[in-house]
C-alpha cells in the first residue's frame, strides 16, 4: 500500500489505443482506479461487463450508454454522471461529430489495467 500523495496530469500519461477509435489512460491507487477514455466520432465501445462498480463522468462531447439491453439508454453530456453496478452488461457509442472525453472510476480496481497505470506520476509528495 502506498503512503504517498500522488499527482499527475492526464496529458503526461501514455494512451493505449483500443479497437474502434477509443483510447484509454489509467491512473490508480491501491483501492481506486481512474480511467480517462477518449472516443473519436463514430466510436462504439462494445457491450461488456465486469465485477467492478463503475462511475462515468462525461467532460466533453456526448455518449449514449446502454445498460443490460439497448432499450435501457442514457444520453450523457458534459456534467452527466452515470453509476453502473458490477456485473451489469453495458456499452456506449458517441453521439454527434465531436470527440468525447470521459472520466471513469472503478472500484475495486481493474487488475488487468494495472500495467497501464505503472507510469510515474508527474510529482510524488510524502
Amino acid at each position: 500500500m502506498t503512503d504517498k500523495t500522488q499527482f499527475m496530469r492526464w496529458e503526461t500519461l501514455r494512451a493505449k489505443d483500443l479497437p474502434g477509435g477509443v483510447q484509454r489512460k489509467v491512473f490508480s491507487t491501491d483501492h481506486i482506479m481512474v480511467v480517462q477514455y477518449i472516443y473519436e466520432p463514430g466510436a462504439v465501445f462494445p457491450k461488456h461487463q465486469h465485477p467492478q462498480e463503475q462511475i462515468v463522468i462525461v467532460d466533453k462531447g456526448e455518449l449514449e450508454f446502454w445498460i443490460k439491453e439497448e432499450k435501457n439508454k442514457y444520453h450523457l453530456r458534459p456534467g452527466s454522471v452515470l453509476a453502473i453496478p458490477g456485473d451489469i452488461p453495458h456499452g456506449a457509442s458517441v453521439v454527434g461529430d465531436e470527440v468525447v472525453e470521459s472520466i471513469n472510476i472503478f472500484h475495486p480496481i481493474k487488475e488487468e489495467f494495472l500495467s497501464e497505470a505503472e507510469q510515474k506520476p508527474v510529482i510524488e509528495q510524502k
